[in-house]
């Protein structure tokens, strides 16, 4: 029986793709908890599944009540988890992904810290069969969304499970994923962060994310670094309602993402290296965003770029065969001409 809406706190959506071994490990961290089963739901999507993650789901649902199961064709992650957004009824949503697991006993303090705040940065642990390493950003107090992209520019974590989000606040900004890229999180965090009215980040690693071989972040394709241009393309049209050190911020990050997407190309097949150097070449706002950066490897790649036309592929690969460490100067000498070639 589903609840009413002034029940559900959290609702936590997992978009479930071929994540058979996995699974079950997932959905029963989230029923570990320090709420009652009616004081939060989980909305799992089940995004056109062609293993055994659909039996394995419904077996482990069918002892709770506060579940709702949604199933469509296959679409990618972004629009399985708008999917669930669409779906969701709590006040605060939570995105999980099928293959990692929460901390247990942990909702009712997210909750609670949750109280006034648009967005919630939490602390989270990377997990393989070896062992695991934390992530976080120190404690912080309240503050503006914009006033937390421009503290931690350089140093975002863009992945949406590290974040909570206020229901309210993602329906009227219309925060919804990019559908049918990868790396989405990479266009949706940064938005999220920037507009949130109050957030604060705690150090607690509520979040715990497997790292595996065959998972889409460690597996190299064509796709990735052209799809991480569409965001990029995507977050600087967002970024121009902005200025100042707010967009400064937004810059650095786009800019870090996109050498992110050159070094990944570097690692797929010639013609696949030749397609991802011209479309990148066909994106005239690119080098107004590297040299506005505040990362000196990123400011010259912004004035090599104005030297040099249509070559950012071949300029970050060259930079790369020297020490970063070394132009760091460079970049500062640098700086007071950023503006001269934008």
């Amino acid at each position: 029986m589903q609840k009413t809406n002034a029940t559900i706190k959290i609702s936590i959506i997992v978009p479930m793709y071929n994540v058979g071994p996995f699974i079950e490990e997932c959905l029963h961290s989230l029923w570990k908890q320090d709420l009652s089963e009616d004081e939060y739901e989980v909305v799992l999507v089940n995004d056109g599944s062609t293993d055994d993650s659909l039996t394995i789901a419904k077996n482990c649902c069918a002892s709770h009540g506060n579940v709702q199961l949604i199933s469509q064709e296959n679409k990618g992650l972004s629009e399985a988890r708008n999917a669930g957004l669409a779906k969701a009824q709590g006040e605060y949503i939570w995105f999980v992904d099928a293959d990692d697991r929460i901390a247990p006993g942990c909702l009712s303090a997210i909750g609670q810290k949750m109280e006034k705040l648009d967005v919630l940065a939490i602390g989270a642990a990377n997990f393989t069969e070896s062992g695991e390493n934390l992530f976080f950003y120190p404690e912080t107090a309240p503050l503006p969304g914009c006033r937390f992209m421009e503290k931690w520019q350089d140093q975002i974590k863009a992945c949406a499970p590290f974040y909570i989000f206020r229901r309210t606040f993602l329906l009227e900004h219309r925060l919804t994923f990019y559908p049918g890229i990868f790396h989405e999180d990479n266009e949706f965090t940064p938005r999220a962060i920037t507009l949130a009215g109050c957030m604060a980040a705690c150090t607690e690693p509520y979040y715990q994310r497997r790292i595996r071989s065959g998972s889409i972040t460690s597996t190299v394709n064509a796709k990735r670094p052209l799809d991480m241009i569409v965001g990029m393309k995507s977050l600087h049209n967002f970024s121009l309602s902005y200025s100042g050190k707010t967009r400064v911020a937004l810059d650095t990050f786009i800019a870090n993402t996109l050498n992110f997407a050159c070094k990944l190309s570097t690692r797929t097949d010639k013609d696949s290296q030749e397609r991802f150097s011209e479309t990148l070449n066909q994106e005239s706002w690119i080098k107004g965003t590297l040299l506005n950066s505040s990362k000196a490897k990123f400011v010259i790649e912004g004035i090599l770029l104005g030297i040099f036309p249509k070559q950012l592929f071949r300029i970050h690969k060259g930079l790369m065969l020297f020490n970063p460490q070394s132009y760091q100067g460079l970049g500062k000498s640098f700086s007071l001409k950023r503006r001269m070639l934008s």
